[in-house]
């Protein structure tokens, strides 16, 4: 209760996908997707991160394909040693990388009126290698 109506509604169907020939960009109305080739995914790749005194239904639902997260203004972070502001996210495990070309597919959609919204976070690959 009192918790504003803010929150995020995020659809994806995920694909990520690997660059396996450079020859392919640069093509007008060519598919994105050209050079690439799919990776599998499981649930084991994917980490939920919510807020850490709710269970993971209170934040996130995964029916017929589709994962859906939401987020309260009023969430507190994932660890209670964090700093950071409410969040609902899933991590991509199992295949993190340092060199290459890599693209994500996926669906999303953001309600009108929603604020302070990423969508995808792309880190460094080693250690402390992120950027601000």
């Amino acid at each position: 209760m009192g918790a504003s109506p803010s929150w995020l509604a995020c659809l994806c169907v995920v694909a990520v996908v690997l660059l396996v020939s450079p020859s392919s960009r640069g093509l007008a109305g060519a598919d994105p997707t050209n050079g690439f080739t799919a990776v599998s995914l499981s649930e084991s790749n994917f980490v939920l991160q919510k807020p850490y005194d709710l269970p993971s239904n209170a934040r996130y639902s995964f029916a017929g394909g589709v994962r859906q997260l939401w987020v309260l203004s009023s969430d507190k972070p994932h660890t209670s040693q964090s700093n950071t502001k409410p969040r609902t996210e899933i991590r991509m495990t199992g295949y993190d990388y340092s060199s290459g070309v890599w693209q994500f597919e996926g669906y999303g959609y953001v309600p009108s009126s929603t604020t302070g919204v990423s969508i995808m976070q792309v880190f460094g690959g080693s250690v402390s290698a992120t950027t601000r």
